[in-house]
């Protein structure tokens, strides 16, 4: 039996809940017509307070949808980029257009997310392909389906635990819990018609950039058993490295408003510089220039982490584009980095922007 206007909506809450964060559906609420309240429950209490026509409903329907696939593209992710394969680019391109996700209890759900009482028995544990989408730019969106595992800590005083945690650990002043909680993850594939490929990735943080690179490998492993080349070669180019990136986007006066640095002093020291307002831009802050006067005819800063915010197109949110180097590469031959992470981003459009502005400069 097809889902009501009702239903649809609560399930759309329900997903949307669990793949962005309640200020990007503030924002979008806001210049969409719908409830502005505080937080996701009162915003669907506020819809069905509003809306009770079936043809009301469903043109809240028709918005929460529109905001639900541009998100599952352009939510918050780290992402890696592959030059088009030298040979088999266009047959990549030409496989993803084709593709069709093999039957499976978490294909059947999409674009929507497992329903959670099914979601023990239907989330597979590791990248799986559940569906498709094709951009008017005509770029094909593959995406993959997997359960990840969120890390929450919780300190107690002692004062706080039971009694046998006490005798046990009497030693202890504090204790820190660790749960372990669930998460459905939606990865994303992003086929250019040249062959070159995004890998946008659904982490539960943006600061792990050795879980990041795992979960890259992961998968590239399915996404090669899923579009194997010729003989079973794999159809992705090479990486793109994106360290050079660094220190030509702090270099460009204007570019965005630099919110972190990580740079290399002639000195020999190592430092990092943070804006915690979000309209400021380090490269203008007075100690941070005045620094760099301060090295005189001395070598220039060496750059190798560094985020920068942008304007959205909508929305109060900047965008923030964020390249996580390690000074250690400064040491190497060849200084490489090959994740990034873009946040902040009601749409594509945003998203898609951050991604050129970077590897414009890479």
């Amino acid at each position: 039996m097809a889902a009501t206007p009702k239903q649809q909506i609560e399930r759309l809450v329900g997903d949307l809940r669990q793949i962005t964060k309640w200020g990007r559906m503030s924002d979008y609420a806001s210049g969409n017509g719908l409830p502005i309240t505080r937080t996701w429950t009162p915003f669907l209490a506020a819809i069905f307070e509003r809306y009770n026509s079936d043809e009301d409903l469903l043109k809240v329907v028709g918005k929460l949808r529109t905001f639900y696939v541009q998100q599952l593209l352009a939510a918050d992710r780290m992402v890696t980029f592959f030059h088009p394969h030298e040979l088999h680019g266009k047959t990549l391109y030409g496989a993803a257009v084709d593709a069709q996700p093999p039957a499976s209890a978490a294909q059947s759900h999409f674009p929507s997310l497992v329903p959670d009482k099914d979601v023990k028995t239907d989330v597979p544990s590791s990248p799986t392909f559940v569906g498709r989408l094709v951009s008017a730019d005509k770029r094909v969106a593959l995406f993959y389906l997997s359960g990840r595992y969120v890390e929450e800590r919780d300190k107690y005083k002692r004062d706080e635990v039971a009694a046998a945690v006490r005798e046990a650990f009497e030693d202890y002043d504090e204790f820190i819990a660790i749960k372990l909680r669930f998460r459905q993850c939606m990865d994303s594939v992003i086929v250019h018609p040249d062959g070159a490929v995004q890998m946008r990735l659904d982490l539960p943080s943006l600061t792990n950039v050795d879980y990041a690179e795992h979960c890259a490998k992961g998968l590239m492993g399915k996404f090669h058993a899923d579009f194997p080349g010729p003989g079973g070669a794999p159809l992705l180019g090479d990486r793109r490295n994106l360290f050079r990136a660094i220190g030509n986007i702090y270099r460009k006066d204007g570019l965005g408003r630099v919110s972190e640095l990580g740079f290399e002093t002639p000195t020999d020291s190592v430092k990092v510089e943070k804006m915690r307002n979000r309209t400021s831009d380090l490269r203008d802050e007075l100690y941070h220039k005045a620094g760099k006067v301060g090295l005189k005819n001395l070598a220039e800063i060496v750059p190798y982490r560094l985020s920068v915010r942008f304007n959205p197109s909508s929305g109060k949110h900047p965008v923030e584009l964020s390249l996580p180097g390690s000074f250690r590469e400064l040491a190497k031959p060849s200084q490489r980095l090959e994740v990034a992470s873009v946040s902040g981003c009601l749409g594509e459009q945003d998203f898609e922007k951050a991604v050129q502005t970077l590897l414009e400069h890479a």
